[in-house]
């Protein structure tokens, strides 16, 4: 746990993500490193190289039906306590992570800072500028999430997403070998929903050298006009029915 400014940038805030240097340097960090010692450089390898802040890797835990935080860089002390256990649906979570495991998208949300339902993932929390949450996946079968935090002047554009397609094909193999070793079980496959309309959605190219990060979502902020809106249209919306009886 540490504030946003403890971990150096990689890039620039214009620059875009190496992903071939990237997918090397994870590769070597698997050659060198035991299963269990190497989850983290490699994530830190990750959050360095592509100017993020903060990040963090979390474990699909299917018995559960929760994700777990298995390694942790930069993130502040609420950011920990948010992404511990990731839980559908809980009242005072934060469920994006999960949400995009389970459903296959990649989630990118602009103004982090502005977005009343992103946590303070650094300190200070005002400095966040762009959150990443990209699926982790074996197959049809859910791994986990990795979760990258951007702060001004750095953001995460489409580009970054795509360079990360290669070193996640590498950070995935070494997920699969630290859960062999710990003996866990490989999480059965999710159920995968119908395709959204393609006009609200942006799909991102696949990579022969890796996973392939479909589609890529992006989380508006809704301004304070918007959310009334919505919240009006809610109200009027007639109550439904119970079906009539046969009898």
């Amino acid at each position: 746990m540490a504030t946003a400014g403890a971990v150096s940038m990689a890039a620039e805030p214009g620059d875009s993500l190496e992903g071939g240097r990237l997918a090397q340097r994870l590769g070597e960090i698997a050659a060198s490193a035991a299963p269990e010692d190497m989850l983290e450089p490699a994530l830190r390898a990750i959050v360095s190289e592509s100017g993020a802040a903060a990040g963090a890797l979390c474990f699909f835990d299917s018995r559960q039906d929760l994700l777990r935080l298995a390694a942790e860089v930069g993130l502040s002390d609420e950011g920990c306590r948010q992404l511990r256990a990731v839980r559908r649906g809980a009242a005072t979570g934060w469920d994006i992570p999960l949400h995009g495991l389970l459903n296959r998208r990649a989630y990118l949300i602009d103004s982090a800072a502005q977005n009343r339902y992103v946590p303070p993932l650094v300190e200070p929390p005002g400095s966040m500028r762009a959150v990443v949450c990209i699926p982790l996946h074996a197959g049809p079968s859910p791994l986990g999430s990795l979760i990258l935090v951007a702060v001004a002047p750095r953001t995460f554009v489409e580009r970054d997403i795509h360079a990360l397609e290669a070193p996640l094909g590498v950070l995935i193999k070494m997920i699969q070998a630290t859960r062999r070793r710990g003996g866990e079980q490989t999480s059965p496959p999710a159920a995968v929903p119908p395709p959204a309309p393609a006009r609200s959605r942006r799909w991102l190219r696949r990579n022969a050298n890796g996973p392939a990060l479909l589609p890529l979502w992006r989380l508006p902020l809704l301004s304070a006009r918007s959310r009334r809106a919505a919240r009006r249209r809610s109200r009027r919306a007639p109550p439904s029915r119970p079906p009539r009886s046969s009898a």
